[in-house]
């Protein structure tokens, strides 16, 4: 009797265990999937499933899940806008589509030591607060951890050999990056990611309090949208070494901009009542208005203004070709302090600044370029902002101004 007791026992014990395993994972019904490797493997393209605690099988109809199916911006990827709180990650996946993960709720993820590629977007959009790229992953997508308001750190592994531009893109409370000493492609110092070599500056933490940075000399090439929202910084430091400075680079800086971007709009919001000025005296009361921004910001050193054609006073024909104004006679006066005067010209850059006052985005034109200072090269914050008519809400112009953000 003792005997049977002890095996009904070891029994019972032998089915919770086998139980437990069961429930380990997700059913199977809760996935769809497709082949993979030639009938090898599957990959997992939608999640069908109600829960929002998602645990991925390791196996599917008995072969390895090793793909986390993709999706574009529109449709997402297998598990998009899913509502998870939590997912586990088998060890057999080796690749996270685009955009797998977008969208959901996830306050963190274990990225198994298989996974080699994270796709564009993969993890976008969520509530991370921190993660730590393992030693097999090779490739961080475009955007792969973009709008993780909440991340904190990122610790990248050994293997990674590329990074995609905003990767850890509008991330508001990142302070933190850190890279393993044996990568050989990239480094981080004071949680500022270089490639190895330090010739590309790829991201700065957007969530480091510093007020002011100076770049290496070392730099060349500054990555698209590598500062953009650090709002503590007042003053960065661009060395002479750089050649290129990506799209976007400063954008959202309001520490950098901010006070420019002030002065113009009082600047902007004078001009487009300009109807309320009698038609003589428009040209001659904005050539007045323009150099006052140099007095109230120094570190502004050039100041425009663009108007559409006719739109001033519809007396373009009797300017034609004077200073301040363009062979045609449309407005574009400039203002540049030098050797302590301010000097009145014709501005020149008038097809790139039309083509901000009429293009579909409708923020700052904040871009940087390389300019000569009293003989010394540097590169300066090129601003602009749009003037509307208040009456009609017609874009009828653009100011801006050059300023010095060392």
């Amino acid at each position: 009797m003792k005997n049977r007791k002890m095996v009904l026992c070891f029994v019972l014990m032998v089915s919770a265990v086998f139980f437990a395993c069961a429930q380990q994972y997700d059913p199977e019904s809760d996935f769809e999937a497709s082949p993979q490797d030639g009938g090898k493997s599957v990959e997992i393209t939608k999640y069908i499933g109600s829960k929002w605690e998602v645990r991925i099988p390791p196996r599917i109809q008995g072969l390895p899940v090793t793909h986390i199916g993709g999706g574009t911006v529109l449709v997402g990827g297998a598990f998009s806008g899913k509502k998870l709180v939590s997912v586990t990650i088998p060890n057999s996946v080796t690749t996270i589509g685009d955009r797998a993960f977008s969208a959901n709720q996830l306050t963190s993820v274990t990225i198994p030591n298989s996974v080699t590629t994270i796709g564009d977007g993969a993890f976008s959009a969520n509530q991370l607060t921190s993660v730590n790229i393992p030693n097999s992953v090779t490739h961080i997508g475009q955007g792969a951890f973009y709008n993780n308001k909440q991340l904190t750190s990122i610790t990248i592994g050994n293997s990674v050999t590329g990074i995609g531009i905003e990767a850890f893109g509008d991330c508001d409370s990142l302070t933190t990056i850190n890279v393993d000493v044996g990568n050989s492609a990239y480094i981080a110092e004071n949680s500022v990611l270089y490639n190895k070599d330090k010739t590309f500056l790829h991201t700065y933490a957007k969530g480091k309090t510093d007020s002011s940075f100076i770049i290496p000399n070392s730099v060349v090439s500054i990555e698209n949208y590598a500062f953009e929202n650090c709002t503590s910084l007042t003053s960065v430091t661009i060395p002479n070494s750089v050649t290129t400075i990506g799209e976007g680079a400063f954008i959202g800086c309001v520490g950098l901009t901010g006070r420019f971007i002030e002065v113009l709009r009082s600047m902007a919001d004078i001009m487009s009542v300009y109807e309320s000025v009698p038609l003589q005296e428009r040209r001659d009361r904005y050539d007045d208005l323009l150099p006052t921004a140099m007095t109230s910001q120094p570190a502004i050193f050039r100041i425009f203004t663009v108007w559409n054609p006719i739109i001033i006073d519809g007396m373009d024909s009797r300017f034609t070709g004077r200073l301040g104004s363009t062979p045609t006679g449309q407005y574009a006066p400039v203002f540049t302090r030098g050797n302590g005067a301010i000097e009145k010209s014709t501005f020149t850059s008038i097809d790139d600044t039309m083509a901000y006052i009429n293009s579909p985005n409708r923020g700052e034109w904040v871009e940087p370029m390389p300019f000569k200072i009293n003989g010394q090269e540097t590169w300066i914050l090129k601003i602009a902002i749009r003037i509307i008519n208040p009456r009609t809400g017609a874009i009828i112009g653009a100011v801006g101004c050059y300023a010095d953000i060392r």
